[in-house]
């Protein structure tokens, strides 16, 4: 299933379509799930990741069986900054389908080079709903 290649260099919107955004649309979009996670207009990037930290018992659990359309955590800047993804297999292997402001469009990322990136894998989580 190549699902993830359809969302590959959407540009990056600040506060339109942001990490958030794409993981509610592609929820919504490929997996059927109604998530929509509350958006404040005119948070900074600092806000918004401890807006996600504040939400996660509300939508997901940690596992340690990931499977496709999970999200995945991590945090950048020093543990400053968290961004969101979605988990997917390709070939074998553990991905990640994140909008980046580093890189202004949506992309892909394996897990086990989330840290070239200047990203730490903080976890990956089950949907609650």
């Amino acid at each position: 299933m190549c699902w993830h290649k359809n969302y590959v260099g959407l540009p990056f919107k600040p506060r339109e379509f942001d990490c958030g955004v794409l993981v509610e649309r592609v929820q919504r979009e490929v997996f059927g799930r109604a998530i929509v996670f509350p958006h404040e207009r005119g948070l900074s990037v600092r806000d918004w990741g401890q807006q996600i930290l504040s939400l996660l018992d509300d939508y997901v659990e940690l596992t340690a069986s990931p499977v496709e359309g999970d999200l995945v955590l991590t945090s950048c800047k020093g543990g400053t900054h968290w961004h969101v993804g979605v988990y997917f297999v390709d070939g074998g292997e553990a991905w990640m389908l994140h909008n980046f402001l580093d890189f202004k469009q949506v992309v892909n990322t394996r897990l086990r080079h989330l840290e070239r990136e200047g990203l730490m894998l903080e976890g990956v989580y089950s949907w609650k709903l």
